[in-house]
């Protein structure tokens, strides 16, 4: 079985966000790429990865089972690569969080100078996502940890 790593990073991005237009989207790809990509990953796997219902993806049982293995490999590529920048010295890595906006809350959030902020595939963009929301302004959230962190 030969597999790429963008192949596997497609795939996660298909399997969150259910569209093939939109996992090209949030992987900054064309539509026909993903598609190609994809078609390459299942004919490795020798087995479906996914059902097409409508506008919509359904993933089969080989298409779940790939899903771990890849999150898994994705979670162990970025340990590696944190590790790695320890060694280097360097005082950066990722911290995943969930930002939820609640009302009446008296925290403030500070954003740290240097903190890059991103959302992951299928998420609106960082700069919309407090606005997507309902709190542009506001200034009032609450932070917690994110799922699977």
């Amino acid at each position: 079985m030969h597999t790429t790593f963008r192949q596997l990073q497609l795939f996660l991005a298909l399997s969150e966000t259910g569209s093939i237009t939109a996992a090209a989207r949030a992987c900054h790809v064309t539509q026909p790429t993903v598609s190609m990509q994809l078609k390459d990953l299942a004919d490795s796997v020798g087995l479906p990865l996914y059902n097409q219902l409508g506008k919509r993806l359904q993933l089969t049982e080989a298409g779940e089972a790939l899903v771990v293995a890849a999150q898994n490999m994705t979670d162990e590529w970025a340990a590696f690569e944190q590790k790695i920048n320890g060694l280097k010295g360097l005082t950066q890595g990722r911290l995943r969080i969930s930002v939820v906006c609640v009302r009446g809350a008296r925290a403030r959030v500070r954003v740290h100078a240097r903190l890059h902020v991103s959302a992951g595939p299928g998420q609106p963009k960082a700069e919309n996502a407090f606005a997507a929301d309902g709190c542009a302004g506001d200034g009032r959230v609450l932070v917690v940890p994110a799922t699977g962190a």
